[in-house]
């Protein structure tokens, strides 16, 4: 999540990007997320979480779908962007493979050093 203290009055002062919530989603194991649910993992609040939603939503972001008589559930339209360790790894990788081959995903970890 973004830089996020809080003033002295226990209020956010740093700013939940759009990344960070599509992040959230990413990490989610459910397919949808209500807006008190990713609230929740941001720490903020429904309302805010909420009005960020609408705004990504506009923006084609993020979808929605009422669940409830007063639940609605939010999901990704597209993935948050690579971190830069995630960019480096891809680049250092970058022609190890021939056009149209595979490799498993455990192959893919040993190359990228992170096998566990």
């Amino acid at each position: 999540m973004s830089e996020t203290d809080r003033d002295e009055c226990g209020r956010f002062t740093g700013e939940v990007t759009e990344q960070d919530i599509l992040k959230a989603f990413d990490r989610a194991d459910a397919p949808f997320l209500t807006a008190a649910e990713l609230g929740e993992e941001l720490g903020v609040s429904r309302q805010a979480a909420n009005y960020r939603l609408k705004r990504m939503r506009e923006e084609g972001h993020v979808k929605r779908k009422q669940t409830g008589a007063r639940s609605v559930g939010w999901w990704a339209t597209i993935a948050p962007e690579p971190s830069p360790e995630t960019l480096r790894d891809i680049e250092a990788t970058e022609g190890e493979l021939e056009h149209g081959e595979t490799i498993s995903q455990a192959e893919m970890k040993k190359r990228l050093g992170i096998d566990r």
